[in-house]
């Protein structure tokens, strides 16, 4: 199983996002020297940090594996259950 650069996720992440390694320090109440080891790889943020991290920079795939819903799959499901609730009340007709 190949090892994955966390550091390097965390960076990519938050640059990508245009967070500052201050914004992110400040709102995680860490100093910016933490959040700097972490991109390092010198240190790791805890575990509650590092979910908390990877939604707010959108590195949920890349840090557990989990593939990102696509926007159409999203879409399709919110219109799925519409229809669903529309047919529960009456408002479609069945061919």
């Amino acid at each position: 199983m190949e090892k994955i650069n966390i550091g390097k996720i965390i960076r990519e992440g938050r640059i990508n996002q245009n967070i500052s390694q201050r914004q992110l320090a400040d709102e995680y109440n860490v100093t910016p020297a933490a959040i700097s080891a972490w991109e390092r790889n010198k240190t790791s943020p805890p575990a509650h940090v590092l979910i908390l991290l990877a939604k707010k920079l959108d590195i949920v795939e890349e840090l557990f594996g989990y593939p990102k819903p696509k926007k159409e799959d999203e879409n399709q499901k919110i219109w799925n259950a519409i229809n669903e609730i529309r047919e529960k009340i009456g408002l479609v007709r069945n061919s």
